[in-house]
């Protein structure tokens, strides 16, 4: 009797069926490695479910109707939140305005969101409440339509997706310097999200967005804490080998003086969304702003010339102040109301160095927002909405029409 003829005589594993058991017992061990990681994750962290949820039609958001406590990895404490209806964060309002109602709607990234301080603490509600004490005559609702690693493209789909329906008179669009720009171009970054880019002729072309995709993540976000925690530990971990192995990241070329490749590439889109949803927002009868958020080294000299020479730059090649100046230029040319915040962080922060943490307006000197830095965001932008004249002439911003 052959090997062969034993493999197919009665009461004989085949071949096949050897592989499918070991392939069982493999699959197996992953399954309950992985449900053993789920509750030990569970157990002995304070990761909470993700908040986040991948959507296709405008790119992300919370999870509607959500409220209760998360603890903050960055401040080390647990921050009371609540999302409306459709995923951001605040108290559900009706689409429809009532008459005198003056509504402002602030689109942004994660430095909008601020999930890392408590809501009457941050940038949107502290405007509202000063909008309210300076004009109490006058009936103000600022939206908070900020979601983390949303980017200006994403947004523009996210205010002509949903933000618009809530006939906003006044759209922010606070860009993040950061990361805003290589985050609107993905040849500098790959992370799930809605991208543009441009066609021959120099116009917008928004880009393919994977729902399969949006919805595992989606499921995932929401069920396993396991995932939740990987994805924390693992960015943590990208951030230290780039630091530990001198790598720039390239998210710091957004102060290069003369940019190339893609850098100057996603200036060119960066560009077009601005023009773009300035044109948009006018359709629709409102005043669009375009909004700068510093980074804690545009604050900090100190800062600013560690990361230069962390890049070894030579003199004149990197400039702190090159994006605001850059989008201030546009904006100047193209009669769009403009408004950098780091005049008003610089001042808030006199000594111009870390070693003053007194005077830090972000969490840790380098992070989010913190308390002081949302007070003085909302101040800085208080006073660009009311000030008379506003930019180019005529009334506060408050009180213009496109």
């Amino acid at each position: 009797m052959t090997a062969a003829d034993t493999e197919r005589t009665p009461g004989h594993p085949s071949r096949l069926r050897r592989i499918l058991r070991r392939a069982g017992l493999v699959f197996g061990s992953i399954t309950v490695t992985l449900l053993l990681g789920e509750v030990a994750v569970r157990l002995f962290t304070e990761t909470a479910p993700g908040l986040e949820i991948r959507n296709p039609e405008f790119g992300s958001h919370h999870i509607p109707g959500w409220k209760g406590e998360v603890y903050n990895w960055e401040t080390e404490r647990k921050i009371p939140l609540r999302f409306d209806r459709e995923g951001f964060r605040g108290a559900d309002r009706p689409y429809r305005k009532d008459p005198g109602v003056t509504r402002i709607a602030i689109l942004g990234d994660s430095m909008i969101a601020a999930l890392e301080v408590e809501e009457e603490l941050t940038l949107v509600r502290q405007l509202e409440k000063l909008l309210r004490k300076s004009h109490p005559q006058r009936r103000f609702e600022v939206f908070n339509f900020g979601i983390g690693g949303a980017s200006p493209g994403q947004s523009l789909v996210l205010y002509r997706k949903l933000a618009a329906r809530y006939e906003p008179d006044i759209v922010v669009n606070a860009f993040f310097v950061g990361n805003d720009l290589s985050d609107n171009c993905a040849r500098l970054t790959d992370t799930p999200r809605i991208y543009f880019d441009l066609d021959e002729s120099g116009a917008l072309v928004q880009q393919p967005f994977s729902g399969a995709r949006a919805r595992a993540s989606a499921w995932l976000n929401r069920n396993s804490r396991l995932y939740v925690w990987k994805k924390r530990v693992l960015s943590k971990l990208r951030r230290r080998f780039s630091k530990a192995a001198g790598i720039p990241k390239h998210t710091a070329q957004i102060f290069a003086t003369n940019p190339t490749g893609d850098v100057a590439h996603a200036w060119a889109i960066s560009d077009a969304l601005v023009r773009a949803w300035a044109r948009e927002a006018a359709d629709r009868g409102a005043v669009f702003v375009q909004m700068v958020v510093p980074t804690a080294r545009q604050v900090f000299d100190d800062g600013f010339a560690k990361l230069i020479q962390e890049l070894e730059g030579k003199p004149g090649e990197y400039d702190a102040n090159h994006p605001d100046q850059h989008l201030g230029d546009l904006c100047r040319a193209e009669g769009i109301p403009f408004l950098s915040l780091r005049p008003a962080f610089r001042k808030a922060a006199p000594s111009a160095s870390y070693q003053v943490t007194k005077e830090h307006l972000h969490n840790k000197g380098i992070a989010h927002l913190n308390e002081r830095g949302h007070r003085v965001g909302a101040q800085a932008l208080h006073r660009y909405l009311t000030r008379e004249p506003s930019p180019g002439g005529g009334a506060p911003l408050i009180d213009r029409k496109p």
